[in-house]
């Protein structure tokens, strides 16, 4: 999918974290599965973005479809080199990322 392509014209949020297998990473992306319906009802689609490698990346996924019943609509960007994160600037330029 491309994003320019598939989002054109339309709303969206694109959310990131620090690492994938934390507690705090986790209860975002549930909580934005939980709440997708009311997003799309508004006309808002949903995008992660995750800077971890690509295995840890694909392990995720499966893990959090497990957790949330297969109930897991969002798709996830795996910006490992942060490129992305970078031009949106979201990444510091001085301190520590976790």
């Amino acid at each position: 999918m491309k994003l320019p392509d598939y989002y054109k014209e339309k709303w969206f949020i694109l959310f990131s974290h620090p690492t994938y297998f934390t507690s705090i990473c986790t209860t975002e992306f549930v909580e934005f599965a939980r709440m997708y319906s009311k997003f799309k009802e508004s006309g808002v689609e949903l995008i992660g973005l995750s800077l971890d490698q690509i295995y840890s990346h694909v392990k995720w996924v499966e893990w959090m479809k497990e957790r949330a019943k297969n109930r897991y609509p969002i798709p996830i960007i795996a910006d490992r080199l942060g490129k992305l994160a970078s031009m949106l600037g979201m990444i510091p330029k001085k301190g520590t990322v976790l």
